[in-house]
């Protein structure tokens, strides 16, 4: 197991906690945004569970999509979790 390996795991499942433990406060209940916090939940720790039994490694992983799975857990932690955000951030972009 590489330090990547090492890295990915904690960062997968250290994400899907984040997202498992997200509190919506005062806003309003959106099935969409839930269904895809779901995926995120359901990959992030699937992913993390076969780094950590060694199912995958991340020689067999591509490289974009190690970077985009560590730009993607930076913004849920930097939004504490927030889907909805992650989501509407294409509008501010554009």
């Amino acid at each position: 197991m590489s330090l990547l390996d090492i890295l990915l795991t904690f960062l997968s499942l250290a994400t899907c906690l984040r997202l498992l433990f997200y509190r919506r406060g005062k806003s309003a209940f959106k099935a969409s945004y839930s269904f895809v916090a779901y995926l995120f939940i359901v990959s992030y720790g699937a992913l993390g569970l076969a780094l950590l039994t060694g199912i995958y490694n991340s020689l067999q992983l591509n490289n974009l999509l190690i970077v985009l799975l560590i730009l993607l857990s930076f913004l849920l932690f930097y939004w504490q979790g927030n889907v909805a955000r992650l989501i509407k951030l294409q509008w501010r972009i554009l």
